[in-house]
C-alpha cells in the first residue's frame, strides 16, 4: 500500500486470469468515502455501493467502480478488524462485484 494517497494493489491468481485483481483507495472516514464516490458519480462512473462488509480481516464500508480499461477500483474505509479473510463465514462477499449475470472474480 502506498501511504499518500493510500492505494492498495491487489494482485491475485484467484480469478480467471493472473495479475491485477483490483485496486483500492483507502480513506480514513465515511465523509472522505462519500467525497470520492461523489467525484466518481460526477465523472459518470457506474458505482456499486457495497456498504458495510467483512472481508480480508477487516470490516469496511465500501463502494466499487470500474475504470475504462475494465479494472475494478474499491473505495473503502476500514472500521474494525475481524477474524475472517473472506466470504466463507460471512453473508457478504469480498470479491470484486460483477453484474448479476456474471460471477465474482474469486
Amino acid at each position: 500500500m502506498l501511504d499518500d494517497p493510500k492505494v492498495n494493489f491487489a494482485i491475485s491468481n484467484r480469478g480467471t486470469k493472473e495479475g491485477v485483481d483490483h485496486l483500492g483507495i483507502q480513506v480514513d472516514s465515511d465523509s472522505e468515502l462519500m467525497e470520492i464516490t461523489s467525484r466518481l458519480e460526477k465523472a459518470e462512473q457506474q458505482l456499486f455501493d457495497q456498504g458495510v462488509t467483512d472481508c480480508c480481516y477487516a470490516r469496511s464500508n465500501k463502494a466499487w467502480a470500474e475504470d475504462p480499461s475494465g479494472v475494478a477500483w474499491e473505495t473503502y474505509v476500514n472500521m474494525a478488524d475481524v477474524e475472517i479473510f473472506g466470504a466463507e463465514k460471512s453473508s457478504n462477499t469480498c470479491c470484486v462485484p460483477k453484474p448479476k449475470t456474471q460471477s465474482s472474480s474469486c
